[in-house]
């Protein structure tokens, strides 16, 4: 996984500094890029361990949350309303977890 991770941030960094004409532009952004990488790979092995040791139902819903996270945020820190679709969706999601809970992951 930290392969992974070290490939595509160096794949990332390149094309960067391909497209902005320089490391200039890399180096301004990598600070804010190497400050969320930590919670990515933490994200990613969570997943799949979830995957190797759990029922994969359970962890692709859970896994799907991450737009409600972000609708979540938005109204918390940013003090956004949420929008009609947006709430619909939330509402969806919720009740997908408690389906998937009710019938007991299967």
């Amino acid at each position: 996984m930290a392969l992974n991770r070290a490939t595509s941030f160096a794949l990332l960094a390149l094309v960067f500094a391909v497209a902005a004409g320089g490391f200039t532009a890399v180096r301004a952004t990598c600070a804010s890029r190497a400050s969320r990488a930590p919670f990515d790979a933490a994200a990613t092995a969570i997943s799949a361990l979830g995957l190797t040791e759990g029922l994969a139902s359970t962890v692709s819903v859970v896994g799907s949350m991450y737009p409600v996270t972000t609708v979540a945020l938005g109204a918390v820190v940013l003090h956004e309303r949420p929008r009609a679709a947006q709430a619909a969706g939330v509402a969806a999601v919720l009740a997908g977890i408690g389906l998937l809970t009710a019938t007991g992951g299967a």
